[in-house]
């Protein structure tokens, strides 16, 4: 079985944490601000607290809080 890491919080830990997740599982982040979510989606990087750092291709985010809590099989409040 394949499951799915939703991670609550686009700052630097929240982030972090994700890009770590997405190396081994699907990953989806919940962040409230919709240009952190598009940028770490369209660009996979998050300059606003991880400028110059390349996050993993495969993690998603989202600011639809729903969406990354149905998704998900473990949370992780960042």
């Amino acid at each position: 079985m394949r499951i799915t890491v939703g991670v609550i919080g686009g700052g630097s830990w929240g982030t972090t944490v994700a890009h770590l997740a997405a190396h081994n599982v699907s990953t989806i982040l919940w962040a409230r601000d919709p240009q952190t979510v598009a940028e770490i989606n369209e660009s996979n990087q998050n300059s606003r607290y991880l400028a110059g750092f390349p996050l993993h291709p495969t993690l998603r985010a989202t600011t639809d809080l729903r969406e990354a809590v149905e998704q998900a099989d473990v949370l992780v409040m960042g």
